[in-house]
């Protein structure tokens, strides 16, 4: 009976240790980048290459929500796109933002530079993932994002899937 007594204990400490030091709010920051073909039936270009790299800073509150930005950079055969977005994410298991589900909508402004020539455009994006927590302070954090550019020479929304995804969270 001792030692059952002990095993109960030992399993409540190490479920109560697991959630106690779960972190709930914090700074988190992350970073991304991808490569990909963008095919278009927009101009005499069947297709084009591209390279896009993000980096964001959040302010995880506890009850769940993150508010931030992001600074994204696209290099894309003949031109080059900097967008800076912010807005609101909200974490699903709130309790633990090392190990939620996370959604977000960020919006902003988007400069693109092509053959001399510089288009300011807002952009809105719509995002959603979730993060593995690999050890303290890390989390892999894959995801989706849709992205759409409002103005004179926006495209269809573009769908992203975000494989390299990682954050530093503290």
């Amino acid at each position: 009976m001792k030692n059952m007594t002990t095993l109960i204990v030992a399993i409540s400490f190490s479920l109560l240790s697991t959630t106690a030091f779960a972190k709930s709010s914090g700074e988190i920051f992350t970073a991304s980048s991808n490569s990909n073909l963008i095919f278009s039936q927009r101009n005499y270009e069947n297709y084009k290459a591209s390279f896009n790299a993000t980096v964001g800073y959040d302010h995880a509150f506890s009850n769940g929500f993150e508010l931030g930005g992001t600074f994204g950079l696209s290099v894309i055969s003949h031109y080059s796109i900097y967008a800076l977005t912010v807005g609101p994410t909200y974490n699903i298991q709130g309790k633990d933002i090392e190990n939620s589900y996370y959604a977000g909508f960020k919006i902003g402004m988007q400069v693109e530079n092509t053959y001399g020539y510089t288009y300011d455009n807002a952009i809105a994006i719509v995002e959603g993932g979730k993060r593995f927590k690999i050890i303290e302070g890390i989390t892999y954090s894959p995801g989706v994002t849709i992205t759409q550019v409002f103005g004179a020479n926006a495209d269809d929304p573009t769908i992203a899937i975000n494989i390299f995804k990682f954050s530093l969270v503290f």
